[in-house]
């Protein structure tokens, strides 16, 4: 099975800890909610998880397809979306998504044209991003990952920027696709975020 397992995860920063001593396991199949106020350190924690960040103390062990995976080479089975994770806002809709398909491919033999479509984005292929609305570029950010061909998928707010629509449109979305994948989802404990986890770590108990 695959799995995510976190032995001892402490992150200081600034002088101060954010966290302290989580132990936990992730398995695909089995999604997890982290949750916790803004600035408690749930997306520090996010990208310790993904191997972009290392934690002050502890390791994170990987294990896909029975096999352990190096901290440097797990961002090959890994799609991310977060507010911070940016669109090339100079390319188009079709110039982002083959641009970003090339290291990740999509699931399902998902064509191009195909994501396009589920993510509503249809009569915008040839527009530059930088003219989406946030919900449009949100959308296009969630397909990207969710569709991702990858064991991993993580989502640090995914529904920021989206209304009542994409509320459903998201819901719709994760309960297809996250099958037998690893997800964690981190959330300032909205419901609607992550109804489909099955567990819940809430960064305020490990200060």
């Amino acid at each position: 099975m695959n799995s995510i397992s976190l032995n001892n995860i402490s992150k200081k920063y600034t002088g101060h800890w954010l966290f302290k001593n989580i132990n936990v396991q992730i398995n695909a199949g089995d999604p997890m909610a982290i949750t916790g106020f803004n600035g408690s350190g749930k997306s520090t924690l996010l990208k310790i998880i993904s191997g972009y960040t290392v934690p002050t103390e502890g390791v994170v062990n990987y294990v896909i397809n029975g096999k352990t995976i190096e901290q440097e080479n797990i961002f090959h089975y890994i799609s991310y979306a977060a507010p911070y994770l940016d669109l090339i806002d100079d390319f188009t809709l079709m110039e982002n998504i083959s641009f970003f398909t090339q290291f990740k491919k999509l699931k399902e033999n998902i064509s191009i044209r195909e994501l396009v479509h589920i993510a509503f984005l249809e009569g915008s292929e040839n527009k530059q991003v930088k003219f989406f609305s946030s919900g449009m570029k949100q959308r296009l950010k969630l397909s990207l990952a969710v569709l991702a061909d990858t064991p991993i998928l993580l989502l640090d707010e995914p529904l920021a920027n989206l209304d009542s629509k994409g509320f459903q449109w998201y819901a719709d979305l994760t309960v297809k696709y996250l099958q037998n994948r690893i997800c964690i989802i981190c959330s300032n404990n909205t419901k609607d975020e992550t109804a489909v986890c099955k567990a819940t770590l809430n960064v305020e108990d490990f200060k």
